[in-house]
């Protein structure tokens, strides 16, 4: 059996680019079987922080700030679960070692290790509260996809940015690896946690020389 066991994680945070409060962290661990590309979820979880989203101020700084009545009904339908910063991410801490997951991924995982760091200092973490460093799903995908289909994909399909470039965000390589030019990301921890996942499994089933990784 060739099989490999994958972690995406994904927040959404409030309070700027210099405060990164997370108030959604989800994530998907996943095990592949790169013979036959069947997948098996061993863990998931939808985290709303506490701190943050009972903070109405810090709240309405937040980008998706519209999405609040979502995560309302989806407390509401235990669809996700409202806890405490140091409960979400010792509980992605344990699933992780449970699954003894080989990696852990975010697409533009800057952004996330930064939260993620931020957060474990905000609310005094030590540093080995959480071990990880999160690798990044964009580069790896940007080498895999044929760069000249992609780029006509995305001019043919609207997935431009304000200066006329090609995006390179989640929403666009899911659309153009699925061919589903209609797709919309809905910037959801835990859904886009999924999506991410789906475009690094699609990474690890079409790549022919796994030094890329």
């Amino acid at each position: 059996m060739n099989k490999i066991i994958l972690a995406v994680v994904d927040t959404e945070t409030a309070g700027g680019f210099k405060y990164p409060f997370i108030y959604n962290l989800a994530y998907t661990i996943e095990e592949l079987d790169l013979d036959t590309a069947e997948v098996k979820t061993l863990a998931e979880r939808d985290f709303v922080i506490k701190q943050i989203w009972q903070n109405r101020e810090l709240m309405q700084t937040a980008y998706y700030e519209r999405k609040r009545p979502l995560y309302t009904s989806m407390l509401k339908g235990r669809k996700a679960k409202a806890v405490n910063y140091g409960v979400a991410i010792s509980t992605f801490k344990k699933d992780l070692e449970k699954a003894h997951a080989e990696s852990v991924w975010a697409f533009n995982s800057s952004f996330d290790n930064r939260a993620i760091h931020f957060n474990n200092e905000w609310y005094k973490k030590p540093r080995d509260y959480f071990p990880y460093e999160l690798q990044d799903i964009r580069p790896i995908i940007t080498k895999l996809v044929d760069a000249k289909e992609y780029e006509t994909f995305c001019r043919e399909n609207g997935f431009i940015t304000e200066k006329e470039n090609i995006n390179t965000t989640a929403e666009s390589f899911y659309a153009f690896v699925y061919s589903n030019p209609n797709h919309i990301e809905k910037h959801l921890a835990l859904s886009d946690a999924r999506e991410e996942m789906a475009l690094l499994e699609w990474c690890y089933l079409n790549n022919k020389c796994r030094a890329i990784f």
